[in-house]
């Protein structure tokens, strides 16, 4: 059971950044949306929201009418719930490992 609300809390930490990460891109490309040339923080940015959701490399590879309005945290949700349970039990495994 510890380890199932471990992963639960994990993935809504990652949920909570992945979401934050996205609303302050969005924030620096709202005044440069036509610039031809982002800062290198919004670059940054954009790049870590790609690295955060990795495993679904992209939200479009699928129908948005498939999750309309607030359900399409269902599917970053799962996103979440997985990246939590990979970096649980790779913790897990190394601090097994150094223990030995």
């Amino acid at each position: 059971m510890k380890k199932i609300i471990m992963i639960f809390l994990i993935a809504l930490v990652h949920l909570g950044v992945s979401k934050t990460v996205v609303a302050i891109a969005l924030a620096g490309t709202s005044g440069n949306a036509f610039d031809g040339e982002m800062s290198m923080w919004v670059k940054m940015l954009i790049w870590t929201t790609k690295v955060l959701y990795f495993p679904i490399i992209s939200l479009s590879l699928y129908s948005r009418q498939w999750f309309p309005g607030k359900l399409i945290y269902i599917p970053i949700f799962t996103n979440s719930l997985l990246w939590a349970a990979v970096i649980y039990f790779t913790v897990r495994y190394f601090s097994k490992i150094l223990k030995r």
